[in-house]
């Protein structure tokens, strides 16, 4: 609205239109950039970098098809090395964390996803209460949700984004609304609030 850039892309030739397929810039409402990152068709691949509002970089690492690879590094504001993770097809393998002065201290996961408490396709197995009317209609098929999990685990805003049958979908939310806490996602061994997206299996025997 204040004719600040927020974000400058390079858009791949074929469809979907908005596909990234190169540099990605964003930047804050301030002006300064925090983050490139290569792109290519749609997914990460390449070096992404991200920067403080200073300028110093703050992480930098490598990405193929969307996967992380190979060393990943993130450093205190005056540059001195604060974490590095490396990882082998996708997955890390070692990771190591740093004091200001140096040195090394405990490890703990840069990030770490949403856990939920248990076997989550069990628990919706025998959760789903399959609406009479669509079992005798013969409907059955996977609505998708996305909702958020927030800093305490719990389960907020969730809403449909791909529908079967509004029964179905009332069903698959209600499952959803009624879950117990996850265990919530981390940044820096912060919780965090993040969005998750989940597919409900609605399958006749």
């Amino acid at each position: 609205m204040n004719e600040t850039l927020r974000i400058e892309s390079r858009l791949g030739k074929m469809p979907p239109s908005e596909m990234k397929d190169g540099l990605t810039k964003e930047f804050i409402a301030s002006g300064e950039k925090v983050r490139e990152t290569f792109y290519s068709r749609g997914m990460k691949h390449g070096t992404m970098k991200e920067f403080y509002p200073e300028g110093n970089i703050s992480f930098e690492g490598v990405f193929e098809n969307d996967q992380p690879m190979n060393m990943h590094s993130w450093y205190y504001p005056d540059g001195v090395l604060r974490r590095k993770e490396e990882f082998v097809n996708g997955k890390m393998s070692k990771g190591y964390c740093f004091t200001p002065d140096g040195k090394d201290t405990l490890y703990y996961p840069a990030e770490q996803m949403a856990v939920f408490p248990g076997d989550l396709h069990k628990y919706l197995m025998t959760h789903i209460e399959y609406p009479k009317a669509c079992r005798k209609k013969g409907i059955e098929g996977k609505v998708l949700l996305r909702f958020i999990i927030e800093k305490d685990g719990s389960i907020q805003a969730c809403k449909v984004i791909r529908s079967i049958d509004p029964m179905l979908d009332e069903e698959a939310v209600r499952v959803v609304m009624e879950m117990p806490q996850w265990e919530p996602a981390r940044q820096e061994g912060k919780p965090v609030r993040i969005e998750y997206n989940l597919p409900v299996n609605f399958k006749l025997q």
